[in-house]
């Protein structure tokens, strides 16, 4: 039972996450926004870059004026859980960009509660 509950989970938060890059490149500011915290906390390279979901709108708008899209370099991977969160690793790109997240889900209602962004890197 165990091991069902955590493979469920573990599929939840990984169809969640694909969700929300759906919404993201579909430009779609209120989907995206649905998906996180009203105190979605945002890191780049261990330093807080953004917290709450009003404070972090704004890069999003920035990213779908410049029509940005988010695809998958590999399958998302699921890098710990525990009884209130779901942790979630991917390597995205941008086109000009690539870099590692790990989106943090609440249990509860999947709802993304952290962003860690690192190793941002240019895509030759």
């Amino acid at each position: 039972l165990c091991s069902n509950l955590a493979s469920g989970l573990m599929s939840l938060a990984i169809s969640t996450l694909r969700k929300y890059l759906d919404a993201f490149n579909a430009h779609s500011i209120e989907d995206v926004l649905s998906h996180l915290d009203d105190k979605i906390q945002v890191f780049v390279d261990g330093n807080l870059m953004a917290e709450g979901k009003e404070n972090v709108r704004a890069s999003y708008v920035t990213d779908f004026e410049a029509r940005k899209q988010a695809t998958l370099v590999h399958d998302p991977v699921l890098v710990g859980e525990d009884s209130s969160t779901s942790r979630v690793s991917v390597v995205l790109s941008t086109g000009q960009l690539q870099l590692d997240v790990v989106y943090t889900f609440r249990v509860q209602d999947m709802k993304q509660v952290k962003h860690e962004i690192s190793n941002i890197r240019k895509v030759e």
